[in-house]
């Protein structure tokens, strides 16, 4: 298992391949259960709520205190326990409008001969075949007979519609709240922390000030129109040309440096992880927040530290230093 294979499978996952992304993290997971960063990833590629919630419990087991893995669970677990709730419908067996009711006063069964419209009863208006009304007996008036014996087509067809009418009033009133209320809730309360795993990256920062500015977006490589907020990031404090420091990156929260040129020069900054575990990012935004340069790996497949050189000219500049996957110890100079 290298650091290459976790970082192909979260640009896999980035750019929407999220079946590619399982295939290729499934042999790291069986030669090592223990890798916290595939587990996470797979929490992220899978689309099936009861496998992310034994991927996340994963990563939970093996990093407890991991705030961004409690969160997603929580959500997850919101979302099947919402779908649970939204189709168990169950008919009962008292249920007046089930056709298994045995209390069904639909139920041919149950017609009662007493009953005034059962074609089995006495009905006071029927006649025998073949018998002559007696003397005295009244009879029904002729128009009575001809409402009976056939329907209004007009009546017919506004009775038919007065039904669905009513039919899409009820649905409106009393199923549509009952589905589309908790859905949109849902989203509501989701999308603070969506944006948040968006923006705490500067890959997809770039990617957003890229769509502001109307250009076409660069997976791999961020463009200059990149933007940094320094809010979602842990300020280091001051670094000089010359200086050494030692720093330990979040697996979550990049670190960032202040860096103040005082003249044009060309300046070459070196980041070297302490830990095996640790690939460590890096990137280079002005006084105004836009990116002015970046590296990943000094040699991909042979040394992931960072080194970066630029020509600046006289002003402030933010270093940042970003891990992919796990979290760790470095080292950052700056010479010229």
């Amino acid at each position: 298992m290298s650091a290459d294979q976790l970082r192909q499978a979260y640009e896999l996952i980035r750019q929407g391949q999220k079946e590619e992304a399982v295939v290729l993290l499934q042999p790291i997971l069986r030669s090592d259960r223990n890798n916290a960063d595939a587990w996470w990833l797979m929490a992220n590629a899978l689309t099936d709520p009861a496998k992310q919630v034994q991927a996340l419990n994963e990563v939970l087991r093996l990093r407890p205190n991991d705030a961004r893995a409690e969160k997603m669970l929580g959500r997850v677990q919101i979302d099947m326990q919402s779908k649970q709730n939204d189709f168990s419908f169950a008919v009962s067996d008292d249920d007046p409008f089930s056709s298994t009711s045995q209390s069904s006063s639909f139920s041919s069964a149950s017609s009662s001969q007493d009953d005034p419209y059962s074609t089995s009863g006495s009905d006071p208006f029927s006649q025998s075949a073949g018998e002559k009304p007696k003397r005295g007996t009244a009879m029904p008036p002729p128009v009575y007979q001809q409402q009976r014996s056939g329907r209004n087509p007009l009546v017919t067809c506004l009775a038919i519609i007065g039904i669905l009418t009513l039919g899409c009033c009820l649905f409106t009133v009393f199923v549509v709240p009952r589905i589309a209320v908790p859905v949109i809730e849902q989203i509501a309360s989701q999308f603070p922390d969506i944006m948040e795993t968006l923006t705490y990256d500067p890959n997809f920062q770039g990617m957003f000030a890229t769509l502001e500015a109307g250009g076409e977006l660069s997976f791999g490589t961020l463009t200059s129109s990149g933007t940094f907020d320094r809010s979602d990031a842990r300020d280091r404090g001051k670094i000089e040309l010359g200086r050494s420091l030692t720093g330990n990156v979040d697996t979550f929260d990049d670190d960032y440096y202040t860096l103040t040129v005082t003249g044009r020069q060309e300046v070459t900054i070196n980041v070297a992880a302490s830990t095996n575990d640790l690939d460590p990012r890096l990137y280079v935004y002005d006084a105004s927040n836009q990116l002015v340069g970046e590296n990943d790996d000094i040699d991909m497949g042979t040394n992931n530290d960072s080194r970066l050189t630029l020509t600046v000219s006289p002003g402030i500049y933010y270093v940042v230093v970003s891990a992919f996957g796990t979290g760790g110890e470095y080292t950052i100079n700056l010479s010229s």
